[in-house]
């Protein structure tokens, strides 16, 4: 839990926990009621805009590269706890929505692999004088009528 101010608190759920795990001492492993605490849900409102801001307002350090974030502070958070068949579909929800959002990217990027092959063949096709550029591209005149 030690770092720069965006990143400290960061969150994540572990799902297979080996025996005699060992982790350092900045970071913080949390339990709680799975009958009442969804643990996605959890994870998902310390990255929330609340959350974060609960996690920044507590950060102490000597400088802003190295802040930490204490348990006592952990302890005092406040974290809505709707029941927990409302906390399923709100993960349900955001997991849905991030999963369109990496679909999108991926498409995002392979049309920018795309654009960016286009680009190189066309660059290629008119160096070569494959394609006459002159003829492709608008007079001035032409562009304004």
């Amino acid at each position: 839990c030690n770092n720069t101010p965006a990143l400290v608190g960061d969150t994540c759920v572990i799902h297979d926990i080996r025996e005699k795990l060992l982790l350092c001492d900045l970071i913080y492993r949390i339990t709680g009621d799975e009958k009442i605490m969804d643990k996605k849900y959890v994870s998902f409102y310390w990255l929330s805009k609340s959350g974060r801001h609960q996690i920044t307002r507590d950060a102490r350090g000597s400088s802003q590269s190295m802040v930490n974030i204490s348990q006592e502070h952990i302890l005092s958070w406040v974290i809505p706890m709707p029941p927990i068949q409302e906390q399923i579909k709100i993960v349900e929800t955001i997991e849905t929505f991030i999963q369109n959002l990496s679909k999108i990217q991926n498409k995002i990027f392979e049309s920018k692999v795309l654009l960016q092959e286009y680009h190189s063949a066309l660059i290629s096709a008119a160096v070569t004088a494959k394609i006459d550029v002159r003829e492709t591209i608008p007079t001035r005149s032409e562009a304004q009528s």
